[in-house]
């Protein structure tokens, strides 16, 4: 009775160790299938992100591309203008010498007259000149040449009025060798020079001041603006030297007498 059922106990143990042998090899494999799949499941969440990250560039570029669009249809559309201030330019360039000149004689003579006599000569100046062969132009327009338009902007925010001849006086003031002299029944220059001129310390006087003398030295050695209203038809021969800008040096220093004394000259000296 023993011996057939140890010899089936061996045959047992002998089918056990070959299930085990299968069940290491099968479970040897399932652990590789795991890591494969561990693996895999990593790379599926890299791809994801990458996936996320390119659909972001790709809205991005999107934008850039829409805004590029845009700035490509408004830039087209600036394209005739720039072309008429490129001709504007060269046209410049090339009538310089007549402009300059128009320019030039419009500051020395033309101040003291009204708007239509100041158009009547221009445009007779300009017909001497194209006649003689100087290039100019035939609109010449001194705001064009000698200012800008957030120059002319600028004064008139502190109250220069808009008309032509107004802008024109302006203009005359600031390119000037010698100090303006304005006819000004309604004061508008007036309050125009003292807003234009409040950040810089102007300074306002009357040859009737006693201490307007006073005043004159500390602009001319300080550099502060100075504006004298009320001027008469004669004027007191002390102002002959400022109006004059009679300066000399005295060693390192510009000097102007001013009465009696010598009074160091500021180079930022406005009257």
């Amino acid at each position: 009775m023993v011996g057939p059922k140890e010899k089936k106990l061996a045959e047992a143990l002998e089918t056990l160790q070959k299930v085990e042998a299968v069940l290491s090899e099968k479970m040897q494999g399932l652990h590789e299938v795991q890591e494969q799949v561990s693996t895999l499941n990593r790379n599926l969440q890299e791809s994801l992100l990458r996936a996320k990250q390119l659909q972001t560039q790709m809205t991005q570029a999107e934008q850039q591309l829409e805004r590029a669009e845009k700035l490509l249809g408004g830039l087209s559309s600036e394209s005739e203008r720039w072309q008429l201030s490129v001709d504007k330019l060269q046209e410049d360039l090339t009538n310089m010498t007549g402009n300059i000149m128009l320019s030039s004689a419009f500051v020395s003579y033309l101040g003291p007259f009204t708007a239509e006599y100041r158009k009547m000569a221009i445009d007779k100046w300009i017909r001497m000149f194209i006649d003689r062969g100087i290039p100019t132009s035939k609109d010449y327009d001194l705001q064009r040449i000698l200012s800008d338009e957030n120059q002319i902007r600028e004064w008139q925010d502190y109250e220069l009025p808009a008309d032509q001849l107004s802008t024109e006086n302006g203009i005359l003031i600031f390119n000037t060798r010698r100090w303006p002299l304005i006819i000004d029944p309604q004061n508008q220059a007036n309050n125009w020079i003292r807003k234009l001129q409040g950040g810089n310390n102007i300074q306002i006087g009357k040859l009737s001041d006693q201490n307007f003398s006073k005043t004159l030295e500390n602009c001319i050695r300080f550099g502060s603006p100075c504006l004298l209203e009320n001027v008469e038809e004669e004027l007191d021969p002390m102002l002959d030297p400022v109006l004059q800008k009679q300066t000399f040096k005295k060693g390192p220093q510009v000097l102007l007498k001013l009465g009696d004394q010598d009074i160091p000259y500021h180079n930022d000296f406005r009257y």
